[in-house]
């Protein structure tokens, strides 16, 4: 174990020996010592049918069949009103409470769904008023940053714990940048990296998601101090021939600011990155979530 790094499992355990939590990508189980990789779903949540007005008995007998959560199931239901715009933008959403008799969950449940789409920009809570839909992010492309190359630059780590790494039920909007079907299985990876070596606080958060074909290969014990991308390619001979990069600011989930500490009520900054291989298929994803007091970025040209 590297030094350091069991000041940081110990200060992860104190969030609970085995904590169970819902971030933007599904559940997960943070061990204090080490990780093993999953195979299918470990239901950590009870599980029922949930009907959404309009959900097919076919998606029903889905979901039981799954054994998707309930916290998966009503973050779905939001989701789907909101992307599809049966929820309009600046629309305030049924209540708490409403929720809750409409869909027969209790209110912790309902609470910690509208906080996630909260921190992510989806809904907004005017006091006194209620939760409303957000506007939709203006987006500005630009030509490749390399983000990701940049971060590594400007933000070494000295190693990661990986916290999670196992074959799950990928949300919605994942599958789809892969144009899988939705409710594919697909490997996830979520990690801590720490700046150095005596490092208790990590500085960023890390997802990732492949194919599950890819995920069976994985060495998780050489990813303290090693990258996943020399992995898969030595492994799979996959590189990068072009690259999809977002950046945003954020709200951290309940996991993200327990890990990172951010300061109250700061953002936090978002990079997703898709790597496609020769071919142009989708095979890895990769998302680094950190403070945005970290990083200043500047632009500027030669006229």
């Amino acid at each position: 174990m590297r030094p350091g790094s069991e000041r940081a499992l110990v200060r992860l355990a104190s969030i609970e020996k085995e904590k169970r939590y819902h971030s933007g990508f599904g559940h997960a189980i943070i061990k204090h010592i080490g990780v093993k990789i999953l195979q299918g779903r470990k239901r950590t949540e009870q599980t029922m049918i949930i009907r959404n007005p309009g959900d097919t008995d076919a998606k029903a007998a889905t979901a039981a069949a799954d054994g998707i959560t309930l916290h998966s199931q009503i973050d779905d239901i939001f989701r789907r009103k909101i992307l599809s715009g049966e929820w309009k933008e600046n629309q305030r959403i049924p209540s708490e409470r409403d929720c809750c008799s409409m869909f027969g969950v209790s209110r912790s449940t309902v609470r910690s769904v509208m906080l996630q789409l909260i921190g992510e920009g989806l809904l907004y809570r005017v006091q006194g008023k209620g939760t409303f839909v957000s506007p939709p992010r203006t987006a500005m492309a630009f030509h490749a940053l390399g983000i990701r190359d940049k971060l590594d630059m400007i933000l070494p780590t000295a190693y990661s714990v990986v916290t999670k790494a196992r074959f799950e039920r990928a949300p919605e909007f994942i599958t789809s940048l892969f144009g899988f079907r939705q409710g594919v299985s697909m490997f996830c990876l979520e990690r801590l990296r720490f700046r150095t070596r005596s490092s208790t606080v990590p500085i960023i958060y890390q997802y990732n998601f492949m194919p599950a074909e890819y995920g069976q290969g994985i060495d998780i014990g050489s990813l303290a101090t090693g990258r996943l991308t020399n992995q898969m390619f030595e492994k799979y001979g996959l590189t990068p021939s072009r690259l999809e990069e977002c950046l945003e600011a954020g709200g951290a989930n309940a996991v993200e600011a327990q890990a990172l500490m951010p300061p109250p009520c700061s953002p936090v900054l978002i990079t997703d990155e898709l790597s496609f291989d020769s071919k142009d298929t989708p095979y890895l994803f990769n998302r680094f979530v950190f403070p945005a007091n970290q990083l200043r970025l500047s632009f500027g040209s030669r006229i």
